[in-house]
């Protein structure tokens, strides 16, 4: 049997067009070796494995009236139990609960991304049945969003900037592991939303390095 000092550590990387690597020039997708999960897994080295779980306007909580399967936690149990053991779980979601159709606080937001957190933390889907860790990334900020990004995200522009305060505050009461990107990376200008590749290599290189310290 392989032993827990020797076994691959297993990381699922929970996000949405910013995990799966959405490209604001072309609209495709950046090839995988330009995506975070590839990059941080590289900047790890050997005995880590990062499994992509990244889907086009993921919510934390909230259904898209217009877009089906969107909700992270719809899917987020089944995830778990198919990918244990999992040693880690990072989050990295919250842009698109400020989409118009939700019009959601940072608050509210927050609190959503505490839900998929918790479902995570009492889950049985670390080795031997334990929890995983919990990684929670607050997404960029959303300065000036261009074309079509502009029509949906107009709304909430003044509560991004407020989200990781809120996860720091709630830090106050849950053990959470935080990492704002907001001061790590900034948007592209196409669409004022997505990263370019190198925005998003800086991004998998700081993830690689807060995994690296958290298991």
């Amino acid at each position: 049997m392989e032993s827990s000092d020797t076994r691959e550590k297993s990381v699922l990387c929970f996000g949405d067009s910013l995990t799966w690597g959405y490209n604001p020039v072309s609209g495709e997708r950046h090839p995988r070796h330009q995506r975070w999960p590839f990059v941080a897994e590289s900047h790890l080295g050997s005995g880590y494995h990062l499994i992509e779980e990244a889907l086009n306007g993921r919510t934390t909580v909230v259904d898209d009236p217009y877009r089906d399967f969107r909700s992270g936690k719809s899917v987020l149990p089944m995830l778990l139990e198919s990918h244990s053991p999992i040693d880690l779980v990072v989050i990295f979601l919250g842009v698109n609960d400020f989409k118009f159709r939700s019009s959601q606080t940072s608050r509210e937001v927050a609190l959503g991304i505490l839900s998929l957190y918790n479902t995570v933390v009492t889950s049985r889907a670390g080795p031997d049945q334990t929890s995983p860790e919990c990684l929670i990334v607050s997404p960029p900020l959303i300065p000036e969003p261009h074309g079509m990004m502009n029509t949906l995200f107009r709304n909430g522009l003044d509560e991004v900037p407020k989200l990781f305060a809120e996860l720091e505050m709630a830090s106050e009461t849950f053990p959470l592991h935080l990492l704002d990107a907001a001061q790590i990376v900034k948007p592209s200008v196409p669409d004022g939303i997505h990263l370019s590749t190198e925005e998003t290599e800086k991004l998998g290189i700081a993830i690689g390095t807060r995994i690296g310290e958290l298991i």
